[in-house]
């Protein structure tokens, strides 16, 4: 039935010539999981766009943020960097990692951007939590605290995390290309990466 309604709401996005991949992204990642914004995106495409061999890149690689809102409201930026790439749809934002755990627990993500100082439970504490239940997943740390050569930066790495970017720690270099281009580049790399739970599926 979603899948009907979104085909729909896509057909009439295309006739009034309204940006398809922007339309999806704000309407549907607010209503659906990160999975399920996946099936909606592949199916809808299936359905109303003719099958061509670059259809497959309209289905976006399904990205799970996880940060704090406490500081210059970065969660929104990162958000905002990472929806401005067609080939990437943030599906999910956790505010802390007991949020993200839930979330990994039920849901597959092809990304998940992690920071580190938040509440409840810190980013390199849900690193230990999926250490020790050999839980799985693409983590691109993003923090003040992952610079290169940094205690916290070895640490997410030994846990699990496959990169990090650090995150500025003011506004605008927040909003800067630099951090803009360095975050997407990284996301590119490691939706590439396959875990070893989606190496033995293939098997």
């Amino acid at each position: 039935k979603f899948i009907g309604i979104a085909a729909h709401i896509l057909r009439f996005a295309k006739y009034v010539n309204m940006p398809i991949p922007k339309f999806i992204i704000s309407n549907f990642t607010k209503f659906f999981p990160g999975e399920t914004v996946r099936l909606i995106w592949v199916s809808i495409n299936i359905a109303v766009m003719p099958i061509t061999p670059t259809s497959i890149f309209l289905s976006p690689k399904i990205i799970l943020n996880v940060i704090t809102n406490a500081i210059i409201k970065t969660y929104k930026i990162v958000c905002d960097i990472i929806n401005s790439d067609e080939n990437f749809v943030v599906a999910d934002i956790a505010k802390d990692g007991v949020e993200a755990f839930a979330l990994l627990t039920d849901n597959q993500y092809d990304v998940v951007v992690l920071d580190i100082n938040m509440p409840r439970m810190s980013g390199l504490e849900l690193l230990e939590k999926m250490h020790k239940l050999k839980m799985r997943a693409n983590i691109i740390m993003n923090s003040t605290l992952t610079k290169e050569g940094a205690v916290e930066t070895i640490r997410a790495l030994e846990l699990g995390a496959v990169d990090f970017v650090t995150k500025p720690d003011n506004f605008i270099a927040a909003k800067g290309n630099d951090f803009r281009v360095s975050l997407l580049n990284t996301i590119k790399v490691v939706s590439q990466v396959k875990t070893q739970e989606s190496l033995e599926s293939a098997d």
